[in-house]
């Protein structure tokens, strides 16, 4: 009875505690209530779980596509052909070219275009043609032709002579020019331009002098072009060029001008063994009022600089000048009046001359593959002997010892021949260069080896200065 009593008391106490702690002072008793009530609670819970709505699925927002690029547009600028008033061609469209190709894509308003110009020269016979190819220094070119912009205008040159245009009519020239690319594509890249033939003119005036009843008339003196030659191959043929105040050194010069005074710069970057030398001229009735020896060479001086401005060494670019009493004049200034002559470095030039080439030939051929290395040579060579008119070059023809002799003294022949005709190729003159063969009567190896008979097959050229 005591136990009960006692037991009574204890429960009492508890459930008094709980009564003026959680719902008098009204404290979170969660704990104590799980505990006292669990069998409520468990009731609950599970009514909780339930009655507890699913989670909403929350939907990830849909990714917008991603806009597609929209392709580079080529920009075409209409071709436009005149000769001085006449409009020989006029076509909304262009020749297009891919990055670093040769040959313009084919298309008929182009060809119809060519066909206007091979007609225009046709019933012209006293007019010339010169076409300037032009090429971006981004380019890229391994072919036959000294560069990119030559080979462009060399087969467009072609196209003209498959219509009946006969190729002493039609001269090509190449340009470095900033070009306007577009998916690896680019519009023009061809520059022409119609000028009247020497010849054609002289024969006409002969003809108008001797049937003449009237005084003559004046001509106009034409301007003369900004043309840059490394040798006979045309580097720059500019329609502008530099102008002088008279008796001063300051050279007037357009954008494009200043164009091609880069590309002269990027020509010597490209071109580590060539020199270059400027010659300024001036008139004999023009006062030298500079610090130099004559006006020429202070007027060389001051385009020197524009070139060396281009991250060119003064060391490889020579000034003179020299006396010209017929200068070009437009109004009262002086049109032209400096030069620029290409050379080879004097140790390139000693290292053709001091040091023979040889060509080396598969067994039984009398040609071989000239490859970009030996064109290369081969201007070099050319480059030389333009600059050294006593020069000449001789090349002699080898053979192994497989075979008759007799054939092969011819087949040694035959090679130097082939080498002959490939520099002529890039206007070597033929009567500079003599050919003789050797047959196989002086190996340089042994014939009874492969390796030595390949030796052999060879043409050895020599530089000779009188």
């Amino acid at each position: 009875m005591r136990f009960l009593l006692v037991l009574l008391l204890f429960l009492w106490y508890i459930f008094s505690s709980y009564w003026y702690v959680c719902q008098i002072r009204e404290n979170n008793c969660d704990a104590i209530e799980n505990t006292l009530f669990f069998w409520k609670d468990n009731k609950n819970t599970n009514n909780q779980i339930a009655n507890k709505p699913a989670p909403k699925k929350v939907e990830e927002p849909t990714p917008a596509p991603a806009a597609t690029p929209e392709p580079a547009k080529l920009a075409i600028t209409p071709l436009e052909i005149v000769d001085g008033t006449t409009t020989v061609v006029k076509n909304e469209g262009n020749f297009v070219y891919k990055k670093s190709a040769d040959q313009f894509d084919k298309d008929p308003a182009m060809n119809q275009s060519l066909k206007q110009i091979a007609g225009y020269l046709k019933s012209n016979p006293d007019k010339l043609l010169d076409v300037t190819g032009l090429y971006d220094q981004g380019e890229e070119y391994t072919g036959n032709q000294r560069n990119l912009g030559f080979a462009r205008a060399d087969y467009a040159k072609k196209q003209l002579l498959g219509m009946g245009v006969p190729a002493n009519r039609i001269n090509t020239n190449s340009r470095i020019n900033r070009l306007a690319f577009a998916n690896d594509q680019f519009a023009g890249g061809l520059d022409f331009k119609f000028k009247g033939d020497p010849k054609a003119a002289k024969a006409a005036e002969a003809k108008e002098d001797s049937s003449a009843t009237a005084a003559p008339k004046e001509k106009a003196v034409p301007l003369p072009n900004f043309v840059v030659r490394d040798g006979k191959d045309t580097i720059i043929n500019s329609g502008t060029n530099f102008r002088f105040a008279p008796s001063s050194d300051k050279a007037i010069m357009s954008g494009a001008l200043n164009k091609d005074v880069q590309g002269v710069s990027n020509y010597l970057k490209k071109n580590k063994d060539r020199e270059l030398e400027i010659v300024g001229a001036y008139g004999g009735d023009e006062e030298n009022k500079t610090d130099f020896p004559n006006l020429g060479v202070a007027r060389a001086e001051v385009v020197k600089k524009r070139v060396t401005a281009n991250g060119i060494q003064a060391d490889r670019i020579k000034t003179k000048g020299k006396r010209n009493n017929k200068l070009t004049k437009d109004g009262n200034n002086i049109v032209g009046g400096v030069d620029f002559n290409f050379s080879v470095t004097k140790k390139l030039a000693e290292a053709l001359k001091t040091k023979n080439k040889l060509l080396y030939f598969d067994t039984g051929n009398a040609s071989l593959n000239v490859t970009p290395e030996l064109q290369k040579y081969f201007r070099d060579v050319k480059t030389y002997l333009e600059q050294s008119p006593q020069s000449k070059l001789q090349l002699t023809g080898h053979t192994d010892n497989v075979g008759e002799a007799a054939k092969n003294k011819q087949l040694g022949l035959s090679r130097a021949n082939f080498v002959k005709n490939e520099l002529a190729k890039i206007n070597i003159d033929k009567a500079r260069v003599s050919t003789k063969s050797e047959g196989q009567t002086k190996p340089i190896a042994d014939n009874n080896t492969d390796a030595g008979r390949k030796k052999n097959r060879r043409v050895e050229m020599i530089i000779q200065d009188k």
